[in-house]
């Protein structure tokens, strides 16, 4: 299991930061693993939704099913796996901060079920280095509107 905590700060409203992270739609204009996203249930509010998400990955695609297991509007958001080969949990914290928003990111992802075996320390830092990269991006989309 590989645990990480990334923090980025986007100079953007904290209702926006977490109106936009918090939408699946959006997960592929700033992740760039993420392929495609569509919902597999019919959902009421975002708590308890579920996805079919198809991510780009070393050594090829996968597809995970994910629910959103916590909800706590404008402040936090949690997704699980329930299926697919690499089990995953990402939470998502929100704070007000300088007239802007601190988005955190704890995750933990278990990477046997990747079609490309690596030793754990290189998967830890592709993996930090990935996420970094994508919450740049969410910063750059949010703070510049590209």
């Amino acid at each position: 299991m590989i645990e990480f905590s990334v923090e980025i700060w986007i100079a953007r409203p904290k209702s926006e930061v977490f109106e936009f992270v918090t939408t699946a739609r959006n997960n592929p204009r700033w992740n760039s693993a993420v392929e495609h996203i569509e919902p597999v249930s019919e959902c009421d509010s975002e708590l308890g939704c579920r996805y079919k998400m198809i991510r780009k990955l070393p050594g090829g695609r996968v597809e995970n099913v994910y629910e959103v297991t916590e909800l706590t509007a404008g402040k936090s958001f949690t997704i699980k796996t329930l299926s697919g080969p690499t089990p995953f949990t990402y939470n998502y914290r929100f704070r007000a901060k300088d007239g802007g928003t601190e988005v955190i990111l704890h995750g933990k992802l278990d990477p046997e079920g990747l079609p490309l075996r690596m030793p754990s320390f290189l998967g830890s830092r592709l993996l930090d280095r990935g996420v970094e990269s994508n919450l740049g991006t969410l910063k750059e989309m949010m703070e510049h509107g590209s």
